[in-house]
């Protein structure tokens, strides 16, 4: 019995050493205010989504339905389809000049599906 008990503890460190290599990535607080990251973004194939701030909170707009955008990481947010209580990543993107103009969201919910870029063609403050 000593003997079973000694392997169970020697195996554990192998699992702890699993745990701590799929640690979490410091936070990163975003990088420019929610209000830089609202706007009108468009894809040729999928259309215009856009994104508002109403009451402090982002959401996104496409096809006449609304999805709630809560932050995550960096500038890394994380889209709600409530409608379906499914939650995928959305990511604002800046151009050299650290200005947001293009927003990457996964709206395909299959395995391997890729990210869809949508280029931003104005901002709420133009």
């Amino acid at each position: 019995m000593g003997q079973k008990k000694e392997a169970t503890v020697a195996s554990e460190p192998g699992t702890n050493s699993e745990a701590t290599s799929d640690a979490k990535e410091p936070f990163v607080p975003l990088s420019v205010s929610l209000m830089d990251l609202t706007g009108t973004y468009v894809h040729a194939g999928y259309g215009e989504m856009m994104v508002e701030l109403t009451d402090g909170e982002l959401r996104a707009g496409f096809n006449s339905m609304l999805f709630p955008l809560t932050h995550q990481n960096a500038n890394q947010f994380e889209l709600h389809v409530t409608e379906f209580d499914i939650k995928t990543k959305a990511t604002f993107l800046t151009n050299s000049n650290g200005n947001v103009d293009r927003l990457s969201v996964i709206l395909l919910f299959e395995p391997g599906a890729k990210e869809i870029e949508f280029v931003r063609i104005e901002s709420r403050s133009e």
